[in-house]
């Protein structure tokens, strides 16, 4: 079986380029439910990549690892709404009693600046967290991570 798994194996080559060319007819013959539930299990194919290279490989327990992924995913979920609600506020925030969009809200209306914000924001609140627990010297940040 250990044969079968190699990465230079032939069988395996093929079979990753079945893969890929599944993934890049995807777009073409799926419908749009089924494209959009494809891009939500790579999403989460990625967190649970990133989840088994920091403990598997890394050894290092991460409680908070989703809280990370999900800044992210907060930083684009911004600029969607604001996409989807045109010149006006979005409603939530209409039903909040707000009457204008907050200053922190409006570098997200630009698609290049949410996603270097979203990044920015998935790879500096690490640092933060990392920043805590090694001032304090306290275990407790696991939960945090």
């Amino acid at each position: 079986m250990s044969a079968l798994l190699k990465t230079g194996s032939l069988k395996m080559r093929i079979i990753w380029a079945v893969v890929l060319i599944m993934m890049c007819l995807a777009p073409l013959i799926s419908t749009e439910f089924r494209l959009s539930l494809l891009a939500k299990f790579l999403a989460l194919a990625i967190l649970a990549i990133g989840l088994d290279l920091i403990w598997g490989y890394g050894g290092v327990l991460s409680l908070g690892h989703g809280v990370f992924f999900g800044l992210g995913g907060y930083a684009m979920a911004m600029y969607l709404k604001l996409q989807a609600s045109g010149a006006t506020i979005p409603d939530f925030m209409g039903w909040s009693g707000l009457s204008g969009l907050p200053w922190f809200w409006e570098p997200f209306r630009s698609f290049p600046v949410a996603l270097l914000l979203g990044i920015a924001f998935r790879h500096c609140s690490p640092l933060l967290w990392g920043g805590l627990r090694s001032v304090t010297g306290s275990p407790v940040f696991i939960l945090l991570s």
